[in-house]
């Protein structure tokens, strides 16, 4: 995974590098009483988080599990979602 890039809109962009034999990415931003935000699978290495869908959430985080062609999965550690001070 890459940092979060804060977009004008206050939208976050967030990005990771391709993993090699990867057929499908799943997203998780997942708030801190662990429901999820976001639960989706693309094969995009890239997605912007919507600030509406962000705002006023507290202790967010967000993963990436790589599906690679054999079934298996490899995923990253999870990173803190925290919107720079306005």
């Amino acid at each position: 995974t890459h940092s979060v890039r804060w977009l004008p809109s206050g939208d976050a962009g967030l990005a990771w590098r391709p993993t090699a034999d990867a057929v499908s990415y799943r997203l998780e931003v997942i708030d801190e009483a662990g429901s999820a935000l976001v639960d989706s699978t693309m094969r995009d290495t890239s997605f912007v988080l919507a600030d509406s869908l962000a705002k006023n959430q507290r202790g967010l985080s967000w993963t990436v599990t790589a599906t690679l062609g054999d079934g298996s999965t490899v995923s990253s550690l999870p990173l803190r979602l925290a919107h720079p001070a306005r």
